[in-house]
C-alpha cells in the first residue's frame, strides 16, 4: 500500500471506532452506574475494533495485493476458504450482535495467518503498516479506561427504567435490542418491568417524598413570607385602597339589605333578591383578586376581574329594568340545572357518581317546559336567552356590554380570557415584563403587573354597589358610593404610580418582576 492509501485506511479505522466508542460512552452517562452495561459496553467496543482489523486483513485479501508481496496466487484461495468461518464472526462483532471477538481470538487469528501461509509475511508487514498489532487492544484498553471515568447525572425515572430492561435483556441476550426481530421481545420485558418493578418504584418515591415533604414546605414557605413582604412593600399602599374599598362595600350591602328587608316591598322581591346576591359574589370575587395579588399572581387576578366584571354588567342590566326581568334572569338557572343534569348523566360512570334521579329530571323537565310556555323565545337555548329579543338583539356577554355602553372595557375582558383559556395567547402573561416574555412562561408569583387588576377590580365593585340605590335610594347609599369613587380614583393613581416607577426601573436595567 502506498503511504496515502495507509493514512486513509487508518484515518477511516480511527473515525468509525470513534463513532462506536462516543454512542456507547453517551448511553453509559445516560443510563447511570450499572455494571452490567458497562461491562456489555467494554466488550462490545473491543470486539468491534479487533473485528475491524481482521476485516481489513480479510478484505485486502487480492489477487493484486498477493502479487505485490510475493505471496502465490494459491495462497488467495486457500485463505478465502480457510477464514470463511472467521469472516462471518467479524460480520457478526460489526454489528454489535454479541461479544464475537476478543484479545485472544484476534492474536490466534494472526498466529494462524503467520503459520500456515508462510508466504504472506509481506503481506502482514503492510497491513500492520496500516493497523499495528497492538492497535485495537490499545483502543479497548483507553475505553475501558473512559467508561471507568464516565460522569453520571442524576437519572430520572424514565432512565432507571430503560436501565434496569436493558440490563435484563443484556444478561439473557449478550447484546443491546438494535434489530426489528428484537421488537417484540424488547416490549415484553417493558411489560415485566411495569408489571413488577414499577410499583415498587412508585412505592418507593412516595416514601422518599413524604419523609422530605415536611422539610419542602418549610422552605417553600420561607421563600414564600420573604417573597409576600417584598412585594407589599412596593404595592402595599394599592393592596389597602383595594382592601377598604371591599369593606365598605360589605359595609353598604349590610346596611342595604336590613334598609330593604324592613320596607319588605314585595314588588321588587325578584330584583332584590338578584341584586343582592350579585353584590355579596362580587364582594367574594374581589376578595380573591385581593388574595391572588397579595401573592403575586396577577394574571389571576385579572382573570378572575373577569368573573367579577360579568356579575356588575349582569347587576347594571338588572338594576335599569323592571322586576320581571329579575325573575326571568332567576329562573334561567332551572335551565342551567336541566343541562347541568343531563351532562352529569352522560358521564357518570367515567366520574364515578350515580345518575340524577329519573323524578327530578321529571321536576326539571316540567319545570322548563313552564318557563318556554311563559316566556316562549328560545328561553332554553342560550347562556343569555333569559333576555327577551326584544330588548338585547344579540344575547350574548359582548351584546350586553354594547347595550349599556360598557363595551370599551371588552379589551381588558379579552385580555384576562388569555389567562383563563387554553390558547396560546396565555403565554403572554401581564405578570411579567414585555423583554422577559421572549423566555418561557413563568410558573409562580412576580411582583409586577397589578395595576390592571387592582384598579379594574374597584371600579367593578363599585358599579356593582352603586346598583343597590335601586333598591334603597338612601342619602346614606348615595354618600357611600361616592366615597367608594375617591378611593377608585386614588387607587388607580397609586396603582398606575407603582406600575409607571417599575417600567423606569426596567427601562435603566435594574432587574424586577422575578419570580419567587
Amino acid at each position: 500500500m502506498k503511504d496515502g492509501a495507509e493514512r486513509r485506511e487508518r484515518k477511516e479505522v480511527e473515525h468509525v471506532a470513534g463513532e462506536l466508542r462516543a454512542a456507547l460512552l453517551k448511553q453509559l452517562s445516560r443510563c447511570g452506574p450499572s455494571d452490567i452495561i458497562r461491562l456489555w459496553a467494554d466488550n462490545t467496543y473491543a470486539s468491534f475494533v479487533f473485528a475491524i482489523v481482521m476485516k481489513l486483513y480479510l478484505d485486502s485479501a487480492s489477487r493484486k495485493n498477493f502479487l505485490e508481496v510475493g505471496a502465490s496466487v494459491g495462497s488467495l484461495g486457500r485463505f478465502r476458504r480457510r477464514f470463511t468461518g472467521t469472516r462471518g464472526a467479524v460480520r457478526s462483532a460489526l454489528r454489535l450482535r454479541g461479544h464475537c471477538i476478543g484479545p485472544v481470538d484476534y492474536e490466534r487469528f494472526l498466529v494462524m495467518v503467520a503459520t500456515e501461509f508462510p508466504d504472506l509475511t509481506g503481506y502482514i508487514r503492510e497491513i500492520q503498516r496500516v493497523v499495528p498489532r497492538s492497535f485495537p487492544l490499545r483502543l479497548s484498553r483507553a475505553f475501558q479506561r473512559a467508561s471507568a471515568r464516565v460522569i453520571f447525572g442524576t437519572p430520572d425515572y424514565e432512565i432507571l427504567m430503560e436501565r434496569a430492561v436493558l440490563e435484563e435483556w443484556i444478561e439473557k441476550k449478550g447484546r443491546i435490542p438494535i434489530f426489528e426481530s428484537d421488537t417484540r421481545a424488547l416490549s415484553r420485558a417493558v411489560n415485566r418491568f411495569l408489571r413488577d418493578e414499577l410499583p415498587k418504584i412508585v412505592h418507593g418515591m412516595a416514601t422518599d417524598l413524604e419523609a422530605r415533604a415536611p422539610e419542602m414546605i418549610r422552605e417553600e414557605e420561607a421563600i414564600r413570607r420573604d417573597f409576600e413582604a417584598r412585594l407589599r412593600a412596593r404595592w402595599g399602599g394599592a393592596f389597602d385602597l383595594l382592601e377598604s374599598i371591599v369593606r365598605m362595600a360589605r359595609e353598604v350591602g349590610e346596611k342595604a339589605m336590613q334598609t330593604s328587608a324592613r320596607m319588605g316591598d314585595r314588588k321588587v322581591a325578584n330584583k332584590a333578591s338578584a341584586l343582592f346576591r350579585l353584590h355579596i359574589r362580587g364582594i367574594q370575587v374581589t376578595s380573591e383578586i385581593l388574595a391572588l395579588c397579595r401573592a403575586g399572581f396577577a394574571d389571576g387576578a385579572l382573570a378572575r376581574w373577569r368573573s367579577l366584571h360579568e356579575i356588575a354588567v349582569t347587576a347594571l342590566f338588572l338594576a335599569d329594568k323592571d322586576e320581571e326581568m329579575s325573575r326571568r334572569y332567576l329562573g334561567h338557572a332551572t335551565v342551567q340545572n336541566r343541562k347541568e343534569a343531563q351532562n352529569l348523566n352522560e358521564h357518570h360512570r367515567r366520574l364515578g357518581y350515580r345518575k340524577v334521579d329519573k323524578r327530578l329530571l321529571a321536576r326539571l323537565d316540567a319545570q322548563v317546559a313552564a318557563l318556554e310556555s311563559k316566556y316562549a323565545d328560545e328561553f332554553r337555548k342560550g347562556d343569555y336567552n333569559w333576555i327577551p329579543k326584544s330588548v338585547l338583539r344579540d344575547r350574548n356577554f359582548h351584546g350586553l356590554e354594547r347595550h349599556l355602553r360598557m363595551h370599551h372595557l371588552h379589551p381588558y375582558v379579552r385580555l384576562a380570557s388569555n389567562a383563563v383559556h387554553g390558547g396560546s395567547k396565555g403565554f403572554f402573561l401581564i405578570g411579567v415584563p414585555d423583554r422577559a416574555r421572549k423566555r418561557w412562561p413563568v410558573a409562580g408569583s412576580t411582583d409586577y403587573g397589578f395595576a390592571d387588576p387592582l384598579q379594574n377590580a374597584g371600579l367593578s365593585l363599585v358599579q356593582l354597589t352603586a346598583c343597590l340605590f335601586h333598591l334603597v335610594a338612601s342619602v346614606e347609599t348615595i354618600l357611600s358610593v361616592q366615597v367608594m369613587l375617591k378611593f377608585q380614583a386614588r387607587l388607580s393613581e397609586t396603582a398606575m404610580g407603582i406600575q409607571q416607577r417599575m417600567e423606569e426601573e426596567l427601562q435603566r436595567g435594574r432587574a424586577i418582576g422575578a419570580p419567587h
